[in-house]
């Protein structure tokens, strides 16, 4: 680093003004928050005298000054620029110098350097007290302390003092101007250097690296910070060995300490989790936390009172931004005022409110709040020691009373305010019937209610009841809360009731409704009897009619019969019901078949109908019927004379003949329906194409049953192949020949009755010694055009067929058909 002195033009450069002396700084009002133009933060001091901030910037190499207001006045190059010490008159500021083993002097007027000076060391934290500058180091052994004497012949002396494992944070107090607090991982000591040696006023172990250290304004406390700790460690000279922490209420690790003139004392944090600011009154109450106003980490040894003031200075950062901010408000503590008290209350009643006011830093005893209700001063509430306070008032009448409670502050406690609001109102009764939902007509009901007060005893409370809108009249409350009224309903249908209760002085209207249907009791049939008879003998069905209701004496029910030869019915007249709703019908049937027999009950005015039906299967005479061909086989397309013969019935002589064509594809139909013949003939005819399952179907009549009868008959295929593009027809022995050349090709060509996915079975055989042997066999699709090449075939003798094969062929909708063989050969 250059330590030669800055001239004139170079300061104006880095001041932008002829000198830091020119102009004052401007008040502080409200809170700074200036962008400093820095890299980093060593260590920060405060003038008093000329109002100044000096910032360390290590990684900048420079010291920076600002107003109070943290707007930037000048700055200094200084290499590696650490930590900072104020003469007392504030006209010097000393800067310590790893990077240069040197401490710097600086003019605070201009920030010139007036004298720099060697350690041998690198020197950190520095500390003036009997007139010598005092730094600390290490040595590679441990902390120590060493002194610069800026007016001896020999200026650097080290090896004064072991501060424990690691080069010490100092601080001095102008209260005691000999005395040095020194802390380190390892030592916390408080040390008077009046005399020629050192002298310990107290020293303590320390376990934990400490991250800043500040001596209280009287030289008695000493606190430190460490960035494993949530608060300060507190610790009077007297007893360093005993230690009180001034907790920080979040986990906020603590980096910088600092003592006002007062007594106060502030610590920062270097998370982002708010706050970032703490401050402790010297009782070691807490007086008030402080978030920076935009988010950022507080800065190690980033704090500083102002001297005999109360504003307190800190810089943040948030990436390369760094920001100066400076609070002026910092002696007061927060308070806060809790009301509690009801949410609801009935019109002329008294209120009670409870209230606390309370606050980190003790109040003053005899103090008061100020009451008022809708911006109506009620006057003083005196609060009590602990800071709990009640009050009762009336409000005036129904709505909202919003009562406000103010604390007007003092020196030391900021103001506050709580509002707690009551619904003033009538109370709402609730009210419920309870009665039958359901009732017969001309059946008197009662119907019982309670009406329920959240307030107050009934004191002869009545509510007046109607029915679909008619009054009925007015029914006293009891004072267990119950009520009832007896009416009888004019008629069937839903009436619905209703209570009206219609308030008083401190209770609401209220309601209640219920609804009772009015309608005959539910009547209910069973019948009871054989599931099947034989026609012309007598059967007995039994039967039952039951109501919740007594029936009246001599209730009949009518039976009907339904059968074939009457499906309207047929009356069988009225049965008398017993007294236990038992009755029995004696019938002889006459047709067969299904045969239902109906029961019916018409009501009265008190018991609804019912019916009831009971179905009995009555045997019948089976025919003789019978139809030919059935197992027989016919060639496609073939039509095929069905006959049909019915044997004796009762009345119906008609025959239905069905074909139902094999394959999902075709729907089984009607052939014909006709009468048979007076030999009991009838005949239709069916061209056949497919496996055809015709029926003769006899649907029966009155004393004859249903009978069907089948004839299941096979159809042949339509098969045909068609040799082409031979060159001539010749016979060879009795059997004629298809002649084709040898170096040509047979074409064949297949037909097949249609039908999905079919498949023709093709045979090929050659004649070999003597026989016709297998050459060739397999399946092809019913459309496909096959050939054989005649290469090497001379005089080869060949015949070929088709076949459709049953259920080899794609379906089984035909029986197995074989084409005839066709003859071939090749020749050159």
């Amino acid at each position: 680093m250059v330590t030669k002195r800055i001239g004139a033009a170079a300061m104006a450069l880095l001041t932008g003004t002829t000198g830091l002396t020119i102009g004052t700084a401007a008040p502080a009002s409200a809170d700074g928050n200036q962008i400093l133009s820095i890299k980093s933060v060593g260590d920060v001091v405060v003038d008093g005298v000329h109002e100044r901030v000096f910032i360390t910037d290590p990684a900048g190499g420079k010291v920076i000054a600002t107003d109070y207001s943290g707007n930037e006045l000048g700055s200094a190059p200084v290499a590696d620029a650490r930590n900072l010490a104020l003469t007392p008159d504030s006209s010097r500021l000393y800067v310590s110098s790893l990077s240069e083993s040197a401490i710097f002097a600086l003019d605070t007027t201009d920030l010139t350097q007036t004298a720099k000076y060697s350690t041998t060391v690198k020197p950190k934290d520095l500390a003036l007290a009997g007139d010598r500058i005092w730094f600390s180091y290490a040595n590679g052994v441990g902390g120590r302390l060493g002194t610069v004497d800026p007016v001896g012949e020999n200026p650097v002396t080290l090896e004064l003092y072991k501060t424990g494992s690691w080069a010490a944070e100092l601080d001095t107090t102008a209260a005691k101007p000999n005395r040095i607090g020194v802390a380190s991982k390892g030592t916390i000591a408080v040390l008077d250097v009046s005399g020629d040696t050192i002298t310990e006023v107290g020293a303590a172990d320390s376990l934990a690296e400490v991250q800043d250290v500040a001596l209280s304004p009287d030289g008695e406390q000493i606190a430190t910070v460490y960035n494993t700790s949530f608060g300060i460690m507190l610790r009077h000279v007297s007893d360093l060995t005993t230690a009180r922490r001034l907790a920080y209420p979040t986990q906020a690790f603590s980096n910088a300490v600092d003592f006002a003139a007062d007594g106060r004392v502030a610590g920062g944090s270097g998370t982002v989790s708010d706050p970032d600011l703490h401050i402790f009154a010297p009782s070691g109450e807490s007086i008030k936390e402080i978030a920076y106003p935009l988010s950022g980490l507080g800065q190690d040894q980033g704090i500083a009172w102002e001297p005999n003031g109360n504003r307190l200075f800190g810089i943040q950062s948030n990436g390369n931004v760094y920001r100066f901010n400076v609070f002026a408000d910092t002696w007061t503590s927060p308070t806060k005022l809790t009301l509690t008290g009801p949410s609801t209350a009935l019109p002329g009643a008294q209120v009670t409110v409870t209230g606390k006011l309370t606050s980190s830093l003790t109040l003053a005893d005899g103090i008061t709040v100020e009451l008022s209700r809708d911006g109506t001063a009620l006057g003083p509430v005196a609060v009590g020691p602990d800071g709990s306070f009640s009050f009762t008032d009336t409000p005036p009448g129904e709505g909202r009373a919003t009562y406000q409670v103010s604390y007007a502050g003092d020196a030391t406690h900021e103001p506050s305010a709580a509002t707690a609001s009551v619904e003033v109102a009538k109370a709402q009764p609730t009210m419920a019937l309870f009665g039958p939902t359901t009732a017969i007509p001309g059946q008197a009901i009662t119907i019982p209610g309670r009406l329920v007060s959240p307030v107050a005893e009934w004191n002869g409370a009545s509510v007046t009841v109607s029915r679909n809108g008619t009054p009925l009249g007015t029914f006293a409350v009891d004072t267990k809360n119950d009520f009832s009224f007896t009416d009888t309903p004019p008629g069937e249908g839903t009436w619905e009731y209703q209570a009206s209760y219609a308030g008083d002085a401190i209770r609401l209207p209220v309601t209640a409704t219920t609804s009772v249907v009015v309608s005959r009791t539910a009547s209910t049939l069973t019948l009871a009897g054989p599931s099947s008879a034989t026609r012309a003998k007598a059967l007995t069905i039994t039967g039952k009619l039951a109501s919740p209701l007594t029936l009246s004496a001599g209730t009949k029910v009518s039976v009907t019969r339904v059968d074939l030869e009457y499906p309207s019915g047929r009356s069988l007249g009225t049965k008398t019901v017993a007294a236990n709703g038992t009755f029995s019908i004696v019938d002889t049937p006459t047709a067969g078949g299904t045969v239902t027999y109906r029961v019916s009950y018409a009501g009265d005015l008190t018991h609804t109908p019912a019916s009831a039906s009971k179905a009995v299967a009555v045997s019948r005479t089976a025919p003789a019927l019978a139809i030919n061909n059935n197992g027989k086989t016919y060639a496609y397309g073939q039509t095929v004379t069905f006959t049909a013969k019915l044997g004796t019935t009762y009345k119906n002589r008609v025959v239905e003949i069905w074909a139902d064509p094999a394959g999902a594809d075709q729907a089984r139909k009607l052939v014909k329906r006709a009468t048979v013949s007076k030999t009991g003939y009838v005949s239709a005819s069916v061209k056949l194409t497919r496996n055809t399952t015709v029926s003769a179907v006899f649907t029966g009549d009155a004393r004859t049953a249903p009978r069907t009868v089948y004839a299941n008959v096979g159809a042949k295929a339509y098969l045909k192949l068609h040799l082409s593009r031979y060159y001539k027809n010749a016979k060879i022995g009795k059997i004629t020949y298809k002649f084709y050349r040898t170096n040509s090709v047979a074409w064949f060509t297949n037909a097949m009755n249609s039908a999905s996915q079919r498949l023709v079975y093709v045979q090929v055989q050659r004649y070999s010694g003597g026989k016709w042997r297998n050459w060739d066999g397999r399946y092809f699709d019913a459309t496909d055009i096959l050939f054989l090449p005649g290469t090497g075939l001379n005089g080869a003798k060949f015949r070929i067929r088709t076949a459709y094969v049953k259920g080899s062929s794609g379906d089984s909708m035909n029986i197995t058909t074989w084409a005839p063989y066709q003859y071939f050969t090749f020749t050159k």
